[in-house]
Parts: structure tokens; sequence; C-alpha cells
């Protein structure tokens, strides 16, 4: 079995294909208060300015769409942690904010997981500690548009799913 380190290296991570069901969706208005919240928090510390999480268009109601979609009754992201991955992954990558969106794709990625909590093995806070969320924060904003599968699967392989 190859391990996510070794899969990493070889830039060959498995996909993680489990279905599951039951998952609540975000919304953008709960996202937006979220982001909010963050900002005056962030600002209160010196660590944010007006313009962190201001919209640039409709990325952000995109990245949170996209995720929910499907054909037939086949989801295309068919579980929370390939879910959380790719909506992540649109956040950071294609900055529907105009500052903070790897703050804030960080936020709504464990926001969502948390929402999902049902459906992972372990607490989130279990899976995900903060060095962890940082560092993947940077790998991935850090990423080259060919290496966004590599990305996504290094992100999954971090959320353990219930069997």
């Amino acid at each position: 079995m190859i391990t996510p380190v070794q899969g990493y290296d070889e830039q060959n991570l498995s996909e993680l294909t489990a279905r599951q069901g039951d998952m609540p969706a975000l919304n953008l208005p709960d996202a937006l208060t979220a982001i909010a919240q963050l900002k005056q928090e962030l600002i209160q510390k010196g660590e944010a300015s007006a313009l962190f999480g201001q919209l640039r268009g409709d990325g952000l109601a995109s990245a949170i769409a996209t995720i929910e979609q499907g054909f037939g009754d086949e989801l295309f992201y068919p579980n929370v942690a390939s879910r959380a991955a790719h909506l992540r992954y649109f956040v950071i990558k294609n900055h529907p904010l105009t500052d903070g969106n790897k703050r804030s794709g960080s936020l709504l990625f464990l926001w969502y997981l948390r929402i999902n909590q049902h459906l992972l093995a372990k607490p989130v806070e279990a899976l995900i500690k903060d060095n962890t969320l940082v560092a993947l924060a940077l790998l991935v904003a850090g990423s080259q548009a060919e290496e966004k599968a590599l990305m996504i699967r290094l992100v999954e392989h971090f959320i353990l799913l219930k069997a």
C-alpha cells in the first residue's frame, strides 16, 4: 500500500472514491457571515484590512455550488473529503475574494467538515491541526494548475471518512 507521503513524492496519490450521502451543504449567506466574523477578529488583531473577504464577482457562490453538482444520481464530488478539498482549492486558487483567500478557504474547509462531522471517522480537530491547515493552504496556493489533482488528493488523505 502506498502511503500519502510516497504517493505525493511519486505524484500518484489514489483518489478517494467512497460514496457518502446526507452531506449538508454550505450556503452563501452563512459563508459570508462566517468570513465577516473572521474579518472582524483579524482586524482587531491587526492581521487584516477592510479589503479582507470582499467578494470579487460570483466566484465564491460558484465554488460553493460546484461541490454540490452531479449528473443523475452520481455526484461529481461523492464524499465529504472530496467536497471539502475541492472547496478549499477553489477558494484559494480562484481568488473569489479581494484579500484573504487562503484564510477564508481554510475557514470554509473546516466549517464544511464540521457540519459533516457525522461522516468523519474522527473529530475535525483530531484530523487537521493548525500547522497542517497552514501548510496545506500554502502548498495549494503555491501549486501549479497541472498539480490540481495531486493537491486535492493530498488534502483528501488528511480526512478520514467513516467506513
